[in-house]
């Protein structure tokens, strides 16, 4: 996902570890869903 992000020139801000990976977790177990992970991104994108 973030390879994608830079490749069309989308900056990133890092999450930390512990934000990124409950929030992988949460994508994997249907917890999140699209437009809850699209919120997410927008926090993290510049």
């Amino acid at each position: 996902m973030v390879v994608f992000l830079k490749l069309n020139g989308i900056g990133w801000t890092t999450p930390t570890v512990d934000e990124a990976v409950e929030t992988m977790l949460a994508v994997a177990a249907g917890e999140l869903d699209a437009g809850e992970l699209a919120a997410w991104l927008r926090v993290h994108t510049t």
